[in-house]
């Protein structure tokens, strides 16, 4: 199922992090 795929899950955990700490994301960009 493609809610179930690899990808799908690494998106929201991504979203997950961008929400919890957002500044330290940027961070890590830069």
């Amino acid at each position: 199922m493609a809610l179930y795929s690899p990808t799908s899950i690494t998106i929201a955990k991504k979203k997950s992090s961008q929400q919890s700490q957002p500044r330290k994301d940027q961070r890590n960009d830069e």
